[in-house]
């Protein structure tokens, strides 16, 4: 007898820089993946990542951090082992004990998450957010199928610029 379980995941990476606005999107789209029975993967870095992470895990949801850096560091947090030890939280790095981030590991990170995700959720980009630009520069191809961009109401936002530029599907 053998037992098929499907995971679906959903990854929500994007700027490091956030405010009220992009926080209440993200606690939003946290309660929706947890409702919908998936699991958020994450890019654990500081931004749209941490606080997707916060947000599902305060929702009581499943998350996925692969980080591009050493393990050691997030499993300082008293917070993070907790998560650990109830079994909400995974970390994952292909890095070592004493990794520091750099543009490499994080543009590497970037495709593992494409790759694991069913849909990825980007809700906030920056101009110069050189790390996920190579996600979105071939047209039709399955990554870029899977990636979803949140529009911004402002008229002139990075953001729609992005989305305009490589003809992302947005909401």
């Amino acid at each position: 007898l053998f037992l098929k379980i499907t995971v679906l995941f959903i990854v929500v990476i994007g700027s490091k820089d956030i405010d009220e606005n992009d926080k209440k999107m993200i606690q939003t789209l946290a309660k929706g993946i947890k409702k919908a029975g998936y699991v958020l993967i994450s890019g654990g870095q500081t931004g749209v990542d941490n606080y997707a992470e916060q947000s599902m895990l305060d929702v009581g949801g499943d998350v996925v951090s692969i980080i591009s850096n050493s393990l050691i560091n997030r499993i300082r947090n008293r917070e993070t082992r907790e998560e650990l030890i109830k079994g909400t939280l995974l970390l994952v790095s292909p890095y070592g004990y004493n990794e520091l981030v750099s543009v490499s590991n994080l543009l590497m990170r970037n495709f593992v998450l494409l790759e694991l995700s069913t849909k990825t959720i980007v809700p906030k980009m920056k101009a110069n957010d050189d790390v996920y630009y190579p996600l979105f520069t071939k047209n039709g191809t399955d990554i870029q199928r899977k990636v979803i961009a949140i529009e911004s109401i402002a008229k002139k936002s990075a953001m729609n610029d992005i989305i305009d530029k490589f003809t992302l599907p947005s909401v």
